[in-house]
């Protein structure tokens, strides 16, 4: 049998169902996170969720900070952190691509990212997020913070999420 050859419409058509599916995989994982990690949390945060012409934004915020995932309808992700005595902190953590093979390393990474950021924000991770924010405000990129952090402290929390022995 011949393989057909796909017209420019039928490939448009092809990458828009393939973008459409990432951002609804990136935005569910980013909800089973939210749901696995805070079920011990209590009061205090206000978590929002938006679309808004087909962006999703979840938003948590408290007093004095804020976080938020933006994923964007173009398919990029970016990450908004802001605490009342540090600079905001916006850092686009996946730019879209059409390659399926990026989109599930980013998926992945996404996860892991969201499964100690979530804790941190909401005071159960390895420190308080004001100390966090501290490590961001010099670096440019959250997961370097972190490992940065956790390097540095070397306590239960990081070494259960690095993998390491105390």
């Amino acid at each position: 049998m011949e393989k057909r050859k796909v017209t420019k419409a039928e490939q448009k058509k092809l990458d828009a169902a393939n973008k459409k599916e990432f951002i609804a995989c990136t935005f569910q994982t980013a909800m089973n996170v939210l749901t696995d990690t805070t079920s011990d949390v209590s009061g205090g945060t206000k978590v929002q969720i938006a679309f808004t012409n087909h962006n999703r934004y979840i938003r948590f915020n408290a007093s004095d900070m804020s976080a938020g995932i933006l994923i964007y309808r173009d398919g990029n992700i970016e990450l908004k952190l802001t605490e009342a005595f540090h600079n905001p902190h916006t850092e686009q953590l996946f730019k879209f691509t059409l390659d399926k093979s990026a989109q599930e390393d980013f998926q992945q990474q996404f996860q892991k990212m969201l499964e100690w950021l979530i804790p941190e924000f909401f005071g159960k991770g390895a420190a308080d997020f004001h100390t966090f924010m501290d490590y961001v405000s010099g670096s440019t990129s959250v997961v370097e913070a972190h490992e940065k952090m956790c390097e540095e402290w070397r306590n239960e929390i990081c070494r259960k999420k690095l993998k390491t022995e105390p």
